[in-house]
């Protein structure tokens, strides 16, 4: 299950939506935007799997209920990216040093903050921050894919989409077990 887990956080970050993302940039902003957006996620990993016990219990909102309805959100945004959504052309300005378009929305979207704060809470920081490092890893080698490649890499997000899914599926039956 831990494995399951882990894999659930690195398919939840959007490393699918990067070449789209960075079509127009050199091969080295593409590397240094990238990193910088890495560590920024991981940071924010850490954080929010701090915080979301916390918050969570000041909300009176359960463990099981918070999983459950985390896997249904992040089980919607792997059916959009099973779609083929957010994988053409994007615009590449860049703002905030970055962190935005290349944080937020492309790595960090809702889904990538439901599962670091929902497995966080069940498995800790270090967890949390674990997987925000390899879906990173992930990025940085995402980050590297050419448009001469882009048919294989649509397949490739597709197949993350579906991953995606099936995990959050998984997700939400073992918050349903834990009620």
């Amino acid at each position: 299950m831990t494995l399951r887990l882990l894999l659930t956080i690195v398919v939840s970050v959007g490393w699918a939506r990067l070449p789209a993302a960075l079509s127009g940039l050199s091969p080295g902003e593409r590397r240094q935007l990238v990193t910088r957006a890495t560590a920024t996620m991981v940071g924010v990993a850490g954080l929010l799997a701090w915080w979301a016990g916390p918050l969570l219990e000041w909300g009176s909102v359960d463990h099981e209920s918070y999983r459950i309805a985390a896997g249904l959100v992040m089980a919607a945004a792997g059916l959009v990216r099973l779609a083929g959504a957010g994988l053409g052309e994007e615009s590449t300005r860049v703002l905030a040093g970055g962190l935005v378009p290349v944080l937020y929305p492309v790595l960090l979207g809702p889904e990538t903050v439901l599962a670091f704060t929902s497995i966080g809470v069940d498995r800790g920081v270090v967890f949390a921050v674990l997987g925000a490092l390899l879906g990173g890893v992930v990025a940085v080698a995402a980050s590297r894919v050419s448009s001469l490649r882009r048919g294989i890499w649509g397949a490739l997000a597709r197949l993350n989409g579906a991953a995606l899914t099936v995990l959050a599926v998984a997700l939400v039956f073992d918050g349903l077990r834990d009620v």
